[in-house]
């Protein structure tokens, strides 16, 4: 079960979705040369990509859906809304979370 808030989940979608194209393009234009090097090598601009791209609809996401409410009896503004995470953790986050998990699935997986 997936516990998540607001638009949380698509950065998570995202990191694997750019990490996929990118692995597929470099194994597209590598060609045989893709199988000769270890998989940290080739993969690698992809995974910095997928990070790069997570993290930042993860901090684009931080203000959408954000209000400024008044209470009537004292007069104290608050924020409410705007809270996108996943697993209870903010959007903006899972991009260097699954980038060190992807960096050590790569080390433990290449020869």
């Amino acid at each position: 079960m997936i516990i998540w808030s607001g638009l949380g989940p698509f950065a998570p979608i995202l990191f694997a979705f750019v990490a996929f194209f990118g692995a597929t393009l470099t194994e597209t234009a590598l060609g045989e040369l893709y199988h000769a090097y270890p998989l940290i090598i080739v993969d690698a601009p992809s995974l910095v990509a997928a990070t790069f791209a997570s993290t930042w609809l993860g901090l684009k996401m931080r203000g959408w859906g954000r209000r400024t409410v008044v209470d009537k009896q004292t007069g104290v503004e608050m924020e409410i809304g705007g809270n996108h995470s996943v697993f209870f953790i903010p959007a903006h986050y899972w991009g260097g979370i699954l980038a060190v998990a992807a960096v050590f699935v790569l080390i433990k997986s290449s020869p």
